[in-house]
């Protein structure tokens, strides 16, 4: 049993922040909070038909953003089942969600700017208690068969755009993926020392996450094709993989791409310190210096 902190076994607790859970069990956790009792967030929801121009008018919006917002926008395709409104039922939409951790009527002006620029099917922000922010993405809360993705963005340019329409939205037949979603990085994310622990990519103004549901072995197999040739597509625009979003074959195999190779070098100094047997080997491929055939 270790306590790691900035002053005990600082080495591990510098790779325990980012480094994935292949050096030890964490039995618990001391954290600092922070004051936040009321909100201001909701989603504004677009036809598909309109994707390239919302997708468009987000870019311009998140660049004059304070750090008290975090949204996303995303293409989503609703299943045509009970559980989801009749108005969204079997359709694919844009959605952009927000929330803003200030006065909800300074908050309220910043999203004036959507209201004023075209009329949305759906507007749904208002201020809400913090404890009720997880209806803004609206997860389900019952486990499902999934197949979970994705990477640091370095731009949303007009190509990157194209190609998350082209792949995200259906082009014949039903949807391969249920939510292409760019998530807006940067603030508090990069205004940490870039050497402070493990995480790496901190300076990607953006990350996508792609899921698909996969009731059946097939197909997984057909959406993990589909999702490999999107990631493909989009090469050029994309700076490594973000370790919370893949699993599987995909985290094992592309660790390499997670870290920077300086700070993948210090992780495999602490696997080889913390755990040499690689105890801890069904996440992300940090292999101890002995061991290798473990």
């Amino acid at each position: 049993m270790l306590r790691v902190s900035e002053s005990e076994n600082s080495d591990l607790f510098w790779g325990m922040r980012g480094g994935g859970g292949g050096f030890a069990i964490v039995t618990a956790m001391c954290i600092r909070l922070y004051p936040v009792t009321t909100v201001y967030g909701g989603s504004l929801i677009y036809p598909a038909a309109q994707a390239k121009e919302v997708f468009q008018f987000y870019r311009d919006w998140i660049l004059w953003l304070p750090a008290e917002w975090t949204t996303s926008i995303a293409i989503m395709n609703f299943p045509p089942i009970p559980e989801v409104p009749e108005m969204l039922r079997g359709q694919s939409v844009v959605m952009v969600n927000g929330c803003y951790c200030g006065d909800a009527a300074v908050g309220r002006m910043m999203l004036q700017s959507w209201l004023d620029w075209t009329p949305a099917i759906a507007n749904t922000f208002h201020p809400m208690p913090f404890s009720e922010v997880s209806v803004i993405s609206n997860d389900p809360l019952d486990p499902m068969p999934g197949l979970s993705s994705g990477g640091w963005l370095a731009d949303l340019d007009n190509e990157t755009i194209d190609l998350l329409i082209q792949y995200g939205v259906p082009q014949e037949g039903p949807a391969p993926l249920v939510k292409v979603e760019v998530r807006q990085t940067g603030g508090a994310i990069s205004n940490v020392n870039a050497s402070a622990n493990a995480f790496s990519h901190r300076e990607s103004p953006l990350v996508l996450s792609l899921i698909g549901v996969t009731p059946t072995p097939e197909i997984h197999q057909q959406v993990s094709a589909y999702v490999a040739a999107l990631k493909g597509a989009l090469e050029a625009h994309m700076t490594g993989i973000y370790p919370n979003f893949v699993e599987g074959h995909e985290a094992h195999n592309r660790t390499q791409d997670a870290f920077a190779a300086e700070k993948l070098e210090r992780l495999t100094a602490l696997k080889t310190k913390y755990d040499p047997e690689n105890l801890f080997r069904f996440g992300y491929k940090i292999t101890p210096k002995q061991g290798m055939l473990n």
